[in-house]
């Protein structure tokens, strides 16, 4: 099961020793979609996430935009092994 999150831009998350931000929500592409999420780690590069298919982040991390169960469109879910921490950041 995927640990799924609610973000907004400007989030910070930590994986393992490494930071994802969010940089850019766009509009879900059609009713009762997921929005696209622009996301970087480590000041990298911007890499889209979309609920389309998972997205490789770093080893044996990956992430898809998805919804939530009260219908909300800006999530991102992580799928990743259990020791590896992903926490939010303040």
């Amino acid at each position: 099961m995927a640990l799924s999150l609610a973000v907004r831009k400007g989030d910070k998350i930590s994986i393992g020793d490494h930071c994802l931000e969010v940089k850019a929500i766009m509009p879900p592409p059609r009713a009762n979609a997921a929005s696209p999420i622009i996301v970087a780690v480590d000041g990298g590069e911007d890499i889209l996430v979309s609920e389309e298919s998972k997205t490789k982040l770093l080893p044996e991390v990956f992430v898809f935009s998805g919804l939530g169960h009260t219908g909300n469109k800006r999530r991102l879910a992580f799928d990743a092994p259990r020791n590896i921490p992903i926490r939010r950041l303040r």
